[in-house]
């Protein structure tokens, strides 16, 4: 049995030793090594005086003074030792489940786009509140710090990667992947109103998901197309599924703005409406190059996560499993197909067989733009 396994075989695992943490961080990729390196050298520097002045974020003197390297260290600044907690656990989390199916690379690029545009972005809210209220305090008594941006591209990451992963199952309180991104701003945004946290840490979460959204929805590169256009990746999908279709109406309108200043792209699917066979009378709605491609790489995430399931727990089962003196038979190696790639729908054509020639219908579906 691995390691990951003994020590977090799913997102409901708890009692986690901090031997068994130690050792897990063996199998993880140089990137998640290296961050949790980074984040625990850096708690220690925080208690030096001044350090937040020359590594945080403040608004007034991030452009005037061009302290642009505070866009890349202000996240690594924490002066409490339960955020340290919270940020090993959360790169825990995302060296455990995201690394192993986006790599390395995209992993960095995942976190330096999350924590640079959810600094400019925080930065901007508290220039724009100075020039509406003039108070000096949000330019020059703020400071920006934490690793909560992350945090909350972590679990927009899982919420795409592993939505129906149940978290807890109990019968007043059922909890999947999907619904943590929006627990957690919810929980965030009572510790704000209670002061148990500061303002800049909710806005930096708040920030981290719409950014790390953005990225994953629109702009992550695969191998033959860009972003994911599921519907369950929506920006509505977030949100209760009481409220979902007024988020949708909302975000949809968003979407257009962003897509007329070129931050966002407009999505369009195509489908090639195949010719009706003379012997099944069968019309077939074949997807585009891109939505296919969508599919493959999530079929593929999902086989390589079920074969990693049955590789840790399945061999040793089947071993012990099987009868003294039995031979087991051969296992079928073939992976059934999980999504088909096209949909049929049978036609009666009555008396006489209608041949259809194959055409292309472009359309735009409203409530999965954004």
């Amino acid at each position: 049995m691995s390691t990951a396994r003994r020590v977090l075989p799913s997102l409901t695992g708890a009692d986690i030793s901090v031997r068994a943490f130690f050792e897990s961080t063996s199998s993880f990729g140089l990137f998640v090594k290296f961050l949790l390196l980074e984040v625990t050298l850096f708690y220690f520097l925080s208690f030096i005086d001044g350090i937040e002045e020359h590594l945080g974020i403040t608004p007034g003197s991030l452009i005037p003074s061009f302290k642009i390297w505070t866009l890349f260290t202000y996240a690594l600044i924490d002066v409490h030792i339960w955020n340290l907690l919270r940020n090993w656990l959360f790169i825990f989390l995302a060296g455990n489940y995201v690394q192993p199916l986006w790599g390395d690379l995209e992993l960095l690029l995942f976190y330096l786009i999350t924590n640079t545009f959810s600094g400019l972005w925080v930065t901007l809210v508290y220039l724009l509140s100075f020039m509406a209220v003039g108070n000096e305090e949000f330019l020059f008594e703020t400071k920006i710090c934490g690793l909560s941006a992350f945090i909350g591209g972590v679990l927009v990451a899982l919420k795409q990667l592993l939505p129906e992963e149940v978290i807890s199952s109990l019968p007043f309180l059922h909890i999947r992947v999907k619904h943590l991104p929006f627990t957690a701003f919810v929980i965030c945004s009572i510790l704000a109103l209670l002061k148990i946290t500061s303002v800049p840490t909710l806005l930096l979460f708040l920030s981290g998901m719409l950014v790390s959204w953005i990225y994953l929805r629109f702009y992550q590169l695969h191998t033959s197309t860009r972003g994911d256009l599921s519907d369950g990746f929506t920006f509505a999908s977030f949100f209760p599924e009481i409220a979902q279709p007024a988020v949708a109406i909302v975000a949809n309108a968003l979407h257009v703005g962003l897509v007329k200043v070129g931050i966002c792209r407009k999505m369009v699917r195509r489908y090639d409406v195949g010719a009706v066979s003379s012997a099944s009378n069968n019309l077939t709605l074949q997807m585009t190059p891109a939505e296919r491609a969508d599919k493959d790489r999530r079929r593929h995430l999902a086989l390589k996560a079920l074969s990693e399931r049955l590789g840790q727990g399945g061999i040793s089962t089947a071993a012990s499993e099987t009868a003294p003196g039995s031979s087991a038979g051969p296992v079928d190696s073939v992976w059934p197909e999980l999504e088909p790639t096209s949909a049929t729908v049978s036609k009666n054509s009555g008396s006489g067989a209608t041949q259809l020639e194959a055409v292309v219908v472009q359309s735009e579906s409203p409530s999965s733009t954004a």
